[in-house]
């Protein structure tokens, strides 16, 4: 985490955005590789679950254990982050309706939208956007 705050102070971007980006895609990496070898041998269902069951014990196996351990605080302009990530997962949701299942389209309209997202917080959390007038 340590190395976190150093790239944040280098590029002079809040660590939230770090979090968000670097920290995050390196901890889903796992995921992914586990994900796309369920998938090339066919077993999409452990696809699925591990990367449902990955998020929700991140969220709230490892959120909880932080919370329990020292209260945390979430800086009020995260709202907004959080506010895209759930209207994400109802994306998913609605995508995932026909048959459990994510056609090509619909994945690459989520890399794309995931791309934006990223994106905007990069840009919302720089700092010309967050300088005070």
């Amino acid at each position: 985490m340590e190395s976190a705050k150093v790239l944040a102070a280098a590029f002079g971007m809040s660590q939230w955005v770090i979090a968000m980006t670097i920290v995050a895609m390196g901890t889903s990496v796992p995921e992914l590789v586990i994900s796309l070898v369920a998938i090339i041998k066919k077993h999409h269902g452990i696809s699925a679950g591990n990367l449902i069951g990955s998020n929700l014990f991140n969220i709230m196996g490892v959120l909880g254990v932080a919370g329990a351990l020292r209260p945390l605080t979430v800086d009020p302009s995260s709202l907004q982050s959080i506010i895209s990530l759930i209207v994400l997962t109802v994306i998913v949701l609605i995508f995932m309706r026909t048959g459990w299942q994510i056609s090509r389209r619909q994945g690459v309209a989520l890399i794309l939208i995931s791309l934006v997202i990223w994106g905007y917080e990069i840009y919302r959390q720089s700092p010309q956007t967050t300088a005070a007038p």
